[in-house]
């Protein structure tokens, strides 16, 4: 299903991580030297900036609210491989081959879901079992591999999403299995708890590109800034921290 797939790039978006790092030097005297890096130069951001920021937008994002599950992670005493949880031991039909990449490689459990706990106003199906798993490696099975669009980070080459509509009553059980890799310990289950909420697109959601006209987020981020004389680490920052969607959580597409 479309919205599935938009869960299994979200879900893999999330664990995989990124860092960017910039430095700055400075002279014996203290000067700034000319290598300084232009986006640590400019006052630092404040909320006003990101109220006028946001301003050109705010209705678009408005319009935009959409319901959304919040989801909390609790350690189970004792691993369930029927529940809602991540890592730890999965439900698995008798006499199906386990799940494996493109290459054949094994793939790892990561997450289940079961339906019928998610609030009804996400509008997913109410019955059966949504499963993740992925690959170790660097990026957790995300198909970085130069086409980046979003049609091809979806592609299940290095990860699978497998929608179980009935959960049998006689069925297999996938052992954990961990590696050096993985975002989480694999042998430590924890169960899931959700919370219905509604929030607006974010920020660093790939779809509010829309949002600025001609420009992707990042441009528009950075024209504001040396427009106002603002850091754009700073500005970045102070985006980040209010408007980057950040959660444990699913929601509608």
């Amino acid at each position: 299903m479309k919205t599935f797939a938009y869960i299994a790039f979200v879900a893999i978006i999330l664990v995989s991580a990124g860092c960017i790092w910039r430095f700055k030097s400075a002279s014996a005297t203290g000067e700034t030297e000319p290598n300084v890096v232009k986006e640590l130069a400019g006052r630092a951001a404040t909320a006003a900036d990101l109220k006028e920021f946001i301003a050109p937008i705010r209705d678009q994002l408005s319009a935009s609210n959409r319901a959304s599950a919040h989801i909390e992670f609790i350690p189970l005493s004792v691993d369930d491989p029927l529940a809602s949880k991540l890592s730890g031991s999965a439900y698995w039909p008798k006499d199906q081959p386990t799940p494996a990449d493109i290459e054949g490689n094994a793939l790892h459990f990561l997450a289940q879901i079961r339906l019928e706990q998610l609030p009804e106003k996400l509008g997913f199906p109410k019955t059966g079992l949504l499963q993740f798993f992925i690959q170790s490696n660097d990026f957790y099975g995300a198909n970085f591999e130069g086409n980046y669009s979003i049609k091809a980070l979806a592609k299940p080459k290095h990860f699978k999403v497998v929608h179980r509509p009935i959960i049998a009553a006689q069925y297999d059980v996938l052992i954990a299995r961990g590696a050096e890799m993985l975002p989480h310990a694999a042998a430590k289950a924890y169960g899931m708890t959700f919370t219905h909420t509604t929030e607006t697109l974010s920020l660093a959601d790939f779809r509010s590109n829309k949002l600025f006209d001609e420009l992707s987020y990042y441009q528009a981020l950075e024209q504001f800034a040396n427009r106002h004389g603002i850091s754009e680490d700073s500005l970045w920052n102070f985006v980040a921290d209010s408007q980057s969607g950040a959660a444990h959580k699913l929601e509608t597409s």
